[in-house]
């Protein structure tokens, strides 16, 4: 998979969703999934994922775990503030990221 889920592939009832071992390479701005019950968002090993619009993040307020371990990613959008309920961030592997924003809010 190249390109990540149609927005109405993600439905408000789904709670975890993998999407590891793929090519993607851009979660685009338009993609806001209203997933409200979402908890664990899975992209890891997406080896050329390079970029995610802050936009991913808006109505995925319950998610606890994210992985982006070994992308490409550079820097992490903002709205990653907002994940309040997030305990686990896991970017092992992920040699280019050099801006994560403040966690302070998120977490318990």
């Amino acid at each position: 998979m190249k390109e990540p889920p149609d927005a109405e592939e993600w439905t408000e009832n789904l709670k975890r969703v993998s999407l590891i071992y793929n090519q993607i390479q851009e979660i685009p701005s338009s993609h806001s999934p209203r997933c409200l019950s979402l908890s664990t968002l899975l992209l890891g090993n997406n080896t050329y994922l390079q970029f995610i619009a802050g936009s991913l993040f808006e109505q995925l307020h319950g998610l606890n775990v994210l992985d982006l371990s070994h992308t490409i990613i550079e820097k992490l959008p903002a709205s990653v503030s907002d994940l309040v309920c997030l305990t686990a961030l896991l970017l092992e592997g992920s040699k280019r990221l050099s801006h994560v924003p403040s966690l302070k809010n998120s977490g318990h």
